[in-house]
């Protein structure tokens, strides 16, 4: 079961029309509070298990990566949610000298890299719940 908010909608980009490939893009934007919610969680939750003097050394090893992976995920998602507010922008606006394939091509690039930085940041989750459970880390 994954933490994560919704799905974004996936259009079909040969064909969807550009208000779609706009209301992918707002459904995009629409998940940044949750997405920030979830990673400011869990990075807070990592900071006061390794302020903690009697952590296990080889806890702390693990939590130190998964704290600057989901930091990065977090910045990560903001950048691409950055600019799928830029593209749906640009989709919107009367300016008739972009041609619609690039949006097209923005859209489908921006929906991949979000899928995959949210399939990451929902592993990395999922190690840290597993790790406060088998070593009953209070958060």
């Amino acid at each position: 079961m994954s933490i994560l908010p919704s799905a974004v909608p996936v259009v079909n980009l040969e064909s969807g029309s550009s208000e779609a490939q706009a209301a992918s893009l707002s459904q995009l934007q629409s998940e940044e509070s949750s997405y920030r919610s979830i990673c400011d969680t869990a990075l807070r939750g990592i900071e006061q298990a390794l302020k903690r003097e009697d952590l296990d050394p080889n806890v702390r090893d693990k939590l130190t990566p998964l704290f600057s992976s989901i930091k990065e995920q977090k910045n990560n998602l903001i950048s691409i949610i950055s600019k799928a507010q830029e593209v749906e922008e640009l989709i919107t606006s009367d300016d008739d000298t972009i041609e619609p394939s690039a949006y097209r091509q923005e859209t489908q690039s921006l929906l991949e890299k979000f899928t995959k930085a949210t399939g990451e940041l929902s592993l990395e989750i999922g190690s840290l719940g597993e790790l406060i459970a088998e070593h009953d880390i209070p958060v």
